[in-house]
């Protein structure tokens, strides 16, 4: 039976590309989207990863429940150390905040091969400072493939799914605050990412009367 998911973490599964052979959740907290993973043929394997004891203990229980212990493999560790990543794997990193993700991020690249991270996915969901998250992407090389937008209990969550081609590229002030594939979508007229960069104007037009960098993204528009 499958465990009763919020609409963030449905919207962030639905950023997994099919034929994944692991999927990989740092920061599992209670193991919910590797059951739900497992439960649904989204990978035939899963890896969770907490840097604290108990979330750690309440996914290894949750897999046991669902009879997927012999699937699953689960560390009490900080982000992905100790792990390591193979090719077709899909990394998922949400309800953590951009620097963290960036931390995280590095720490792996330094330890993995190039050859294999051309062939990893990621699939990132930050709680805040997506702006300095999407900078890094493209600094490193990390082609942003595609972004969604969701509301749950009345707030917005951005998604991206992106992987490394190894070249790095430039983002506008615009795309690096909105979105460079959510502005596509607005301009295609989806109505919920126009909804969300309405709500961004709001906050930005805040926001700018102590940050140059954002006056300056508003000022270029």
């Amino acid at each position: 039976m499958n465990p009763e998911m919020s609409i963030r973490l449905m919207s962030v599964i639905e950023m997994i590309p099919p034929r994944a052979k692991r999927v990989i959740d740092v920061g599992s907290d209670h193991g919910k989207l590797a059951v739900w993973c497992l439960l649904n043929n989204k990978a035939p394997k899963a890896v969770c990863t907490d840097i604290h004891k108990d979330p750690a203990q309440r996914t290894k229980r949750a897999l046991a429940d669902h009879m997927l212990s012999e699937r699953s493999e689960v560390y009490c560790t900080d982000g992905l150390k100790g792990v390591e990543l193979h090719k077709g794997d899909v990394v998922v990193m949400a309800g953590l905040g951009g620097n963290n993700i960036i931390d995280i991020m590095k720490a792996a690249f330094e330890l993995t091969n190039d050859d294999v991270l051309h062939e990893v996915t990621f699939v990132l969901q930050a709680q805040k400072s997506i702006e300095r998250l999407r900078k890094y992407l493209a600094s490193t090389g990390l082609e942003i493939e595609d972004e969604e937008v969701c509301i749950d209990r009345d707030i917005f969550y951005q998604m991206l799914r992106c992987s490394y081609s190894g070249r790095p590229y430039t983002l506008s002030l615009r795309e690096i605050y909105y979105g460079p594939k959510l502005l596509a979508k607005a301009r295609q007229g989806e109505e919920i990412v126009k909804a969300f960069h309405k709500h961004l104007d709001d906050i930005y037009k805040i926001r700018a009367r102590g940050d140059q960098e954002i006056r300056q993204m508003l000022q270029s528009e």
